[in-house]
């Protein structure tokens, strides 16, 4: 297909969906129906909340079920059971008691009729809403999963609220096969079923959104979605969708993690929530507040509401570290050991403030419906960080030396040193508005959606890098020993807390700017069949429009260079007890970046972008016109009923890269375009064996686009003297293909549930990164960079269960068990000479909680782990880092005196535990500790 063709096709497509979406806008009546007076009956959520309220009982309903349905609360009813039984009967809906003492509503029991017709799953299942506590949400939980044809894992709002998690993906641990990456102990990525947060597509309400990048570190990639942006305070619902349908969007191998806001019209007629924190961190000794609101108002007629909530936090972070750990091999009395050549102790401390903005207005007619919603978050970060290295000078060359096999355990020798200070403040924005209509024809139903995401992360002070650095003489570099948890890091002949130890080296001065941001429309259509086995028919095209844009500015001053000074540049170490007096330099004095900077030669700061500048920087467009058909049948086989969906999903997509080329000391743009098209598939069935057994198959074809930063033609140098090193891109990266297959079975009664799944990747195209040499004006640097690789495979196994105790003597009976087990193993054919395991892939983990639930008091215990990871393979795999296995126990304590007020006591990493990693057989390679956290709340519901 040309250029000028598609550019056209896709113009009309755009100028049709608004048409169309505003054709349906502007049939919209100009006035909601009358509300009803106090004497008529109320909403039926409103009815059940009450319920729920004065008996005392979580209760679990769908809004689907709930909608538009209206009735009066019975005043004399006599007990729960009873109040729900006059109340539901004449709306012909049912309930089923759980033995947790909890009460899920259904609808009637269905019947093996031919002309039966059920409402299809819609792209993500609707928030489920739940009245009362822990076991509810877990119930919730299980309904999502049971009117979902394909595989979706929940966490609902009161999960999410009442859990000690800082945001969404702390949140998800509970769910099978997901592990998140931390940073400073915050949940950061998500990984799902081993797979890298690359491979997830993150949604809001069911469309895409923007991403922000880590632009301290100068870490890109364009698609992994940073959850510290999310409070979770705020969110209804997170469902982790593992199978996909062609009604989705294309791009998660891994899976879809859709965030479900809440809808005004799905909440009890006025709601107001009020909660207040103050989180406690032992590492820093610090106290920081938490804060977040919430209101929800609809009409009588239950065709208008609002929905308005915030959150805001702060909070101070520190991690102790020990990184850089370099290894080499080094002969010594004619033998080739493993030794470690350089280490670098580390302090880094954060201070984070977090403010998230959402709201929603909704009309709903008898045949239409209009949602505008509006969403906002802004992440505020001071980034201070304080480092001093031990660095090898002459490998070869040194003065003792202890060796075990092939491994050196401890050796002293020539080195240098250096102090670096870094400090930043960084701002991320995240933004997203969406309008969506939906007009009821008869047989045909038809909806539109509108939206605009932008994600922008920027340096508000340029990231600033003071460095000093010398030989030092003699340092010493051991292996920790069973008395000791970290290495021997020692400066035997120099003492760093002396200000004219060290010469100045120069100062690293960064400005950095990503800005992510797409334009959507959507138009779905879906008609009712009344004869054969589908119940209905459903196909929709959409248009996306995505602009990457990253610049970045390098300046490094030198002209103070090899210049010593004295006390007036330097400032004191800032804590105490760092590393917990481990033996390692724990003093050590902090260069005054604004002094050094002030008595710089700053002229350069003022000058236009240089060519390594041009470099760095890049613009990714990417434009997706996608196509879907899908069928929703159920038929019944021995008389019971086997749901399925099936559909394929057409994408076309145009990729155009810019950026700057090297060529010697200039940059010269160039600028790549790239087309393909992905025709994707997709089955899923649930089977009902029997009012207690389901089992489960799906099968689709699926994509993963590369990173935006891989797609650049971009350069980056590093800034080390010893080894030349460059990153780069490439313009001509295909996109992650394969296809996935999953069954699972579930077994559940009123006391808990278990299931039992197998899942299978094959990835017949994907990324990895190469090695090779490139020569810039005469100088050589080892360039890294990505190519488009061979096969790939994912398998593995989730087990999950939830059990409640209630057949114990009391208090047990108020106990109760959720767990769940991944096990996850891959493989990989890079080359012809090189099969390995697929990098950051765990093999195992698991998540337990245990918790009680009295009247007025609830208590959890939950306890999460992950394997150890290894980060890169082929021949230099040996002395790259691995992720050590890590676990973390959290615990919560609530005590609500009366229904409307509760306060809660939640801890984190309770056990201090450190994550390590390691290269080799267990060497030590890198050390992190970022404390416990202790958190006091109160909420306040009206």
């Amino acid at each position: 297909m040309g250029n000028g063709v598609l550019r056209t096709w896709r113009w009309r497509l755009r100028a049709t969906l608004v048409a169309l979406i505003a054709a349906v806008v502007t049939t919209s009546p100009g006035a909601a129906s009358q509300p009803s007076s106090a004497l008529e009956p109320q909403a039926l959520s409103t009815v059940i909340d009450a319920l729920s309220r004065r008996f005392g009982r979580p209760i679990v309903a769908s809004p689907d079920l709930l909608r538009g349905r209206t009735a009066r609360v019975p005043q004399d009813a006599g007990g729960l059971e009873a109040a729900l039984s006059a109340v539901l009967a004449p709306l012909d809906l049912r309930f089923e008691v759980l033995e947790t003492g909890g009460v899920i509503v259904r609808a009637a029991t269905r019947q093996p009729t031919p002309s039966r017709r059920v409402q299809p799953e819609a792209a993500e299942p609707d928030t489920v809403i739940v009245r009362g506590r822990y076991s509810g949400s877990l119930a919730s939980a299980r309904q999502i999963r049971r009117r979902s044809v394909n595989l979706v894992d929940a966490v609902d709002a009161q999960d999410i609220g009442d859990y000690p998690a800082r945001n969404v993906a702390e949140s998800l641990l509970r769910t099978p096969g997901v592990s998140i990456v931390r940073e400073r102990g915050e949940g950061l990525f998500v990984s799902v079923r081993g797979l890298a947060p690359n491979f997830q597509l993150v949604t809001l309400d069911g469309r895409a959104l923007s991403v922000n990048e880590n632009v301290r570190d100068s870490g890109q990639d364009g698609r992994q979605f940073r959850f510290d942006v999310l409070a979770p305070e705020t969110i209804a619902s997170v469902s982790v969708i593992k199978t996909p349908k062609a009604d989705q969007e294309e791009g998660a191998i891994g899976a879809i993690i859709d965030i479900k806001t809440y809808d005004p019209l799905d909440m009890p007629d006025e709601t107001y929530r009020l909660s207040a924190a103050v989180d406690y961190s032992d590492l820093t000794d610090r106290f920081s507040p938490r804060l977040a609101a919430l209101a929800s108002w609809r009409d009588d007629s239950l065709s208008r509401g609002v929905f308005l909530a915030g959150s805001y936090m702060e909070r101070d972070g520190r991690q102790d570290r020990v990184t850089g750990v370099g290894y080499e091999e080094i002969e010594y009395d004619q033998q080739r050991l493993l030794a470690m050549t350089a280490a670098r102790p580390t302090l880094e401390r954060e201070s984070r403030r977090r403010l998230t903005l959402n709201g929603k207005l909704e009309w709903r007619g008898e045949t239409q419906g209009i949602q505008l919603a509006a969403f906002h978050s802004r992440l505020d970060s001071d980034y201070d960080e304080l480092t001093y290295s031990a660095d090898l000078t002459k490998p070869h060359d040194v003065f003792a030396l202890t060796a075990q096999g092939g491994t050196v355990i401890s050796l002293e020798g020539r080195g240098a040193s250096q102090i670096g200070h870094e400090r930043s403040s960084l701002r991320h924005d995240n933004s997203m508005v969406t309008v969506d209509v939906e007009q009821d024809l008869g047989q045909w139903t038809f909806r539109g959606a509108l939206s605009a995401t932008r994600a922008v992360s920027a340096t508000v002070d340029p990231i600033l890098r003071t460095r000093l650095r010398g030989d030092v003489g003699r340092i010493r570099l051991a292996q920790p020993n069973v008395d000791r948890a970290l290495p021997d890091v020692s400066l035997l002949e120099v003492n760093l807390e002396q200000p004219r130890a060290l010469p100045f080296r120069r100062i690293e001065w960064r400005r950095q700017r990503s800005e992510d941001y797409e334009l959507s429309g959507a138009l779905d259509a879906q008609r009712t069949l009344s004869e054969g086995p589908f119940a209905y028919l459903s196909a929709g095209v959409s248009w996306r429009g995505r602009t990457r844009v990253y610049e970045r500015k390098d300046v490094i001053l030198t002209d103070l260079g090899g210049e010593r000074f004295g006390d007036e540049m330097f400032n004191p170490f800032p804590v105490s007890g760092f590393l917990g007096a481990s033996g390692i330099l724990d003093n050590w004095l902090q260069p005054d970046a604004d002094a050094f900077l002030g008595i710089s030669d700053r002229t350069s700061l003022f000058e236009g972008p240089t060519a390594g500048d041009l470099r760095n920087s890049y613009k990714i467009q990417e434009e997706i016109v996608a196509g879907y058909v899908m069928a929703d049948a159920e038929v019944f086989v021995h008389d019971r009923p086997l749901r399925a969906n099936l559909g394929l999903r057409l994408a076309l997509s145009e990729q155009r890269s810019s950026g700057y080329a090297a060529e010697a000391d200039v940059a010269a743009p160039v600028a790549v375009t790239r087309h393909y098209v992905d025709a994707l598939p997709s089955l899923n069935a649930v089977y009902e064996a029997s009012e207690r057994i389901w089992l489960r198959a799906s099968a689709a074809r699926v994509i993963t686009r590369p990173s935006l930063a891989d797609l650049a033609p971009r350069l980056t140098l590093n800034s080390a003297e010893t080894v030349l090193e460059a990153r780069g891109g490439n313009p001509g990266l295909g996109r992650y293909q394969g296809w996935q297959y999953d069954v699972s079975a579930e077994y559940e009664e009123q006391t808990g549930l278990i299931s039992l799944g197998f899942f299978y990747k094959d990835i017949d195209q994907f990324i990895f990164d190469q090695v090779s040499t490139l020569d810039l004006g005469g100088v050589l640097y080892e360039l890294t960079g990505p190519s488009n690789g061979g096969r790939a495979h994912v398998y593995g196994a989730e087990l999950a269960g939830q059990l409640m105790f209630s057949r114990l003597p009391a208090p047990l009976d108020r106990t109760g068990v959720h767990a769940n087990y991944t096990l996850t193993r891959s493989r990989a054919h890079y080359s012809e000479a090189l099969t390995d395991e697929l990098p950051d892939v765990a093999p195992a983990s698991y998540h337990v909680t245990a918790f009680y639930e009295g009247r007025s008091l609830q208590a959890r215990l939950a306890y999460s782990w992950r394997d150890a990871l290894i980060a890169s393979v082929g021949p230099d795999a040996a002395l790259i880092s691995n992720r050590d296995a890590f676990g973390s126990l959290e615990a919560s304590l609530s005590w609500r005196p009366v229904e409307t007020f509760e306060i809660q006591l939640q801890g984190a990493n309770l056990m201090n535990v450190r994550q390590t990693e390691h290269v080799g057989d267990g060497l030590f390679a890198g050390y992190t500790e970022f404390g416990r956290s202790i958190s006091l709340l109160a909420r306040y519901n009206f």
